[in-house]
Parts: structure tokens; sequence; C-alpha cells
């Protein structure tokens, strides 16, 4: 683990399909809020790691070779991806997608990570039940991640008022293990009031289907809801493959 400033930077990529492909795909029907990728970097002396969340259901069946070759075009350390759905409603089954729309959530993620990692600086890092924040040293968010409760979503309506309130991007995730009910209100009044810490330490281990991503004390488990998970004080457990067909 290293306990070095790490920087943290973010970016973001919209991934709305053509008039063909929309037209194609009844969960492409939406209005307003474009469907995007968003990724959150970490880098450290010698260690890389992209947060990716995107509002595509089932991202795990992203050719992970295919990101790594298009990352690896660009003059930029060996870097870990992981991939989260959002969870928002209107996000498609990439499966079910086509060649050239895949293609195009490719290059979309790998663009993300190498924003992300390249435009990176140290960073506070702010922590609730609900959400995790991480700040440059003036106060400016670089990116938030917000936690809804399984089996619901952020409303356009939400999610437009989260990115109003936090100006940067907004990594929406579902919870894989309860932490009660709370409001939006209550949630932006938690983030502001949060204790802040430097970004030291940032660690991650892949475990079959599950990732363990370690920042500073505060531990995500990357996990499928349908297994049981065991959360510590400091522990937040995701859901990186929501499946609305369930």
């Amino acid at each position: 683990m290293n306990t070095t400033d790490w920087f943290v930077g973010s970016a973001s990529r919209a991934i709305d399909p053509d008039a063909t492909e929309r037209a194609g795909h009844a969960t492409f029907a939406h209005v307003g809020t474009p469907l995007m990728v968003h990724a959150v970097g970490f880098r450290g002396e010698d260690c890389l790691l992209a947060l990716v969340v995107c509002d595509i259901e089932h991202p795990e069946r992203i050719d992970v070779s295919s990101l790594t070759f298009h990352i690896n075009l660009h003059p930029i350390t060996p870097v870990e991806v992981i991939l989260v759905a959002s969870g928002t409603r209107r996000s498609p089954d990439y499966g079910a997608t086509s060649p050239a729309y895949q293609h195009q959530v490719v290059h979309a993620v790998t663009d993300c990570v190498i924003d992300a990692l390249t435009f990176g600086c140290p960073a506070q890092m702010r922590v609730t039940p609900h959400a995790i924040q991480w700040r440059k040293f003036d106060e400016q968010p670089i990116a938030t991640m917000a936690l809804h409760a399984a089996g619901t979503s952020l409303s356009d309506t939400d999610l437009t008022a989260c990115i109003t309130q936090w100006q940067a991007p907004v990594l929406h995730v579902t919870q894989a293990a309860a932490h009660g009910d709370i409001t939006l209100a209550q949630i932006f009044n938690d983030i502001a009031t949060a204790a802040k810490t430097p970004v030291t330490q940032v660690a991650w281990q892949h475990d079959g289907p599950r990732w363990h991503v370690t920042v500073n004390d505060t531990r995500l488990h990357l996990v499928p809801d349908a297994q049981p998970i065991r959360a510590g004080v400091h522990a937040i457990a995701i859901n990186p493959a929501v499946d609305h067909d369930e």
C-alpha cells in the first residue's frame, strides 16, 4: 500500500446512441439526462487505478482486454480498470447492443480513464454512509460517489440536483448491503459537514467476481448483490452489475 499522496482525477463522456440504435431498444427512449460514463482515477508513484461507473447494465460484459489494448496505446503505466453499473433504469443491456455501440462505449471508457489519470491532483476525501467525495485542496469537488438503495435508482431530477450541488462527475452506484433510508438533502448536508482527510493510501484486490478497494481507511466491497457480505465499520458494499430484468 502506497503511503505517499495519491493524485485523484475524474472525467466524463456521453454514450448516447445514434438514432438507429435508439430505435431498436426501448431502454434508449429516455428524455433529459444523457447516458454517461464517469471515471475517478487514482495515481500513485507506480500504481494506477480507475473506477469507472457506466450507464450500462452488465458492464462486466465489456471486453477488458480491448480496454487495456486501447489504454496501452497511450504513454501510461498499466492501469487496473474496475467497471461498475450506475443502476439507472434507462441503462441498456450491453450484450444486447450493436457492435458499433459497444465500440463507442469502449472508446468512451478509454478516454475517461486516460483523462482521469492524466489530470489528477492531490486530493482530500469526505466519507458518509451514503456518499464519498473527493475534493481538491481548494475545496473544488473532483468527483462524488452517491449510493442508492438496491432495487431503486436516482431519478433524473435527483441526479440533476446532485450534479448542481457537487459541480463535478456524480458516480451513482447501487448498494449491495443496506445503509438505511436518507433524504437527498441530508446526503448533501452530511457531505458538506463530513471530516476531510488527504488521500494517502489506495489499495485493491480482485477476488473472483468481487473487488475490494481501500482508500485511506474506507473499504469499498464491490460484490454482486446475490452474494453475502460482512461489512465492517469503515466498509461500503456496492453492487457492480445491476440487472433490472430480474
